[in-house]
């Protein structure tokens, strides 16, 4: 989804659209260990307006949300598990030309020429989001130890259980 910088009112312009799984799977194949794929439709919703005056544009605000449906492993029995994934997206892009010595950040961004691809956008914050480890929340090793394959779970070490509140 590309949209033009100058097609961007001063009040801003939300849009609506839907992300190519096999792009985004493709995309996550890479480098996704266990392997992770999003199914059926990944609908994207932002906003986006400009920063700064008409004539010389600052940057671009972005603001969004995306949603999507994957499928992986589950980290303790090793069955199939289906998700539901949404994230936000906020983010400032700035024209390339600007482009200096910062520091990277994921909220920060830059824009070549007159466009901003917003399904790339979108991409990379889904794909960011994804969990490390997926676990069953029904069924299957979440109401047995006995299917886990891959180990016990070890005991959470609170520092803070000895603390009583003080009315």
């Amino acid at each position: 989804m590309l949209l033009r910088i100058k097609d961007i009112p001063i009040e801003g312009k939300n849009i609506a659209f839907e992300l190519n799984n096999e792009s985004l799977n493709s995309r996550i194949s890479i480098s996704s260990q266990p392997e992770y794929s999003f199914e059926g439709i990944v609908p994207c919703e932002i906003n986006l307006r400009l920063q700064g005056t008409m004539l010389l544009t600052e940057g671009v605000l972005i603001d969004g949300l995306v949603r999507g449906k994957f499928t992986t492993i589950c980290s303790r029995c090793g069955d199939k598990v289906s998700e539901q994934l949404e994230t936000p997206i906020k983010m400032v892009l700035k024209p390339a030309k600007s482009r200096g010595d910062e520091l990277e950040d994921l909220n920060f961004g830059y824009y070549d020429g007159e466009v901003v691809n917003c399904a790339e956008i979108a991409e990379e914050m889904l794909v960011l989001a994804l969990p490390m480890v997926v676990r069953c929340k029904t069924g299957g090793c979440a109401e047995s130890k006995d299917s886990w394959v891959f180990g016990e779970e070890e005991p959470v070490n609170n520092p803070f259980k000895n603390i009583k509140i003080v009315h």
